[in-house]
């Protein structure tokens, strides 16, 4: 009879001497016979058992997709499903962590048809079965090699913008679904338009791919609830950044500029401000770098197009009004930086996609309300202008030409 008393080390003892006293074919172990062999591994029926991949492989899952033609070594490869409506992109392993700007206009809509609504830079990560995408922190100076270096970092880290599952592997590289994505509320469209994105009546209305970015447009259904819904169409545009050696130029407070602005936590302490503004601007080399004044470089010139929608009496107008620009830069040594060109329905500029980050266009919208602007878009780390679109609404020109009208009737 085993005695089992309250105190705590006489329990521990007791209950080792019961294990040493019992007999040892009782824990498993036979005496005569030696140790137990451990229980043989069940057979895979049909011989030895396969193991199930992580992934379909990609020529079945995306037997009904047809590749989009595409220049070699484009961005990324697409892969469309005309039955389903259903996109499908292969991102190249080699893109991982690497840095490309996302940008996002409203191609089609009421009231804001032509708005460049924002652009991000975002890079993807590969996390288990997903790709995430990142938005590094950009808006601080890392302050490599200061005293203040690890703690910067600490303190602004990296934004989820937003995960998908991979649904299959290409020579691997990783395939996602881009209806997940593009199909979704992403561009934060449902409040504007007052409603919810309805994916199941979205549908693509562009997928172009190039060398260094891809442009895609999809006509998203905004549902209204009673009110039926409307058609909102987002364009994306995915592209590379330049690597080359711009060098950014700090803003001068006597003169307005668009900014890219970093805090640099490195500054001394007794400096007047913590932040670096850097002038949003083009990247405009001299021909003749000697010259006080030089043709611009023909490779950094500035093409404008003027959209087909313009009207064609206001053309003219439109054209010279761009062209003036450049006195402003000949003053400041650089000659013929801009140039103008006309795309009508017919020329060779018919094609071109006022939405493709390698032209910068002049449109013209109907809104009814009287504004114009000229968003563009800037490289985030150095401020280098990429593309840039002047939106002019036309019921700002019929306001200018009731103003004309009434101060001519004034004498």
């Amino acid at each position: 009879m085993l005695w089992i008393s309250s105190n705590r080390q006489s329990v521990a003892f007791s209950v080792a001497a019961c294990f040493l006293l019992a007999p040892l074919h009782l824990l498993g172990e036979d005496t005569n016979k030696g140790p137990m062999p451990p229980p043989p591994a069940a057979a895979a029926k049909g011989g030895e058992k396969k193991e199930k991949p992580d992934f379909p492989p990609f020529d079945k899952f995306a037997k009904d997709h047809k590749e989009i033609s595409a220049p070699e070594g484009s961005l990324w490869k697409l892969y469309y499903n005309k039955k389903t409506d259903n996109l499908l992109a292969v991102i190249p392993s080699g893109m991982m962590n690497k840095n490309f700007l996302m940008a996002t206009s409203i191609a089609g809509g009421p009231m804001l048809a032509g708005y460049m609504w924002g652009d991000q830079l975002v890079q993807w990560r590969e996390i288990d079965k997903k790709l995430v995408l990142v938005e590094p922190d950009v808006r601080h100076k890392t302050g490599k090699g200061s005293d203040v270096e690890d703690v910067i970092k600490r303190t602004y880290t990296e934004s989820i913008v937003l995960s998908t599952p991979i649904v299959s592997k290409k020579d691997g590289s990783a395939v996602i679904d881009l209806d997940r994505i593009l199909k979704s509320d992403y561009a934060s469209l449902g409040r504007i338009f007052g409603g919810s994105i309805d994916a199941s009546l979205s549908r693509y209305a562009k997928r172009k791919v190039f060398p260094k970015n891809l442009e895609l447009a999809v006509d998203l259904a905004v549902m209204q609830g009673n009110r039926g819904g409307i058609r909102a169409r987002v364009h994306y545009s995915i592209s590379e950044l330049p690597e080359n050696d711009y060098k950014p130029r700090e803003a001068d407070d006597r003169v307005g500029f668009f900014l890219t602005a970093v805090k640099d936590w490195t500054a001394p302490h007794n400096a007047k401000t913590v932040f670096k503004r850097y002038i949003n601007r083009w990247r405009l080399r001299k021909e003749d770098p000697s010259a006080k004044v030089s043709d611009v470089n023909p490779d950094d010139q500035i093409v404008f197009y003027i959209e087909k929608t313009v009207p064609k009496k206001y053309r003219r107008f439109v054209r010279e009004g761009i062209l003036e620009w450049n006195k402003a830069f000949e003053a400041a040594g650089l000659r013929n930086a801009i140039q103008v060109r006309q795309q009508t329905a017919t020329n060779e500029f018919k094609d071109l996609d006022p939405e493709d980050v390698r032209y910068n266009f002049f449109r013209w919208i109907v809104s009814g309300r009287a504004f114009a602007m000229g968003p563009s878009r800037a490289n985030p780390l150095t401020g280098q202008i990429l593309d840039a679109d002047i939106i002019w609404d036309d019921a700002l020109t019929r306001s200018f030409l009731a103003q004309y009208a009434r101060s001519a009737a004034q004498g």
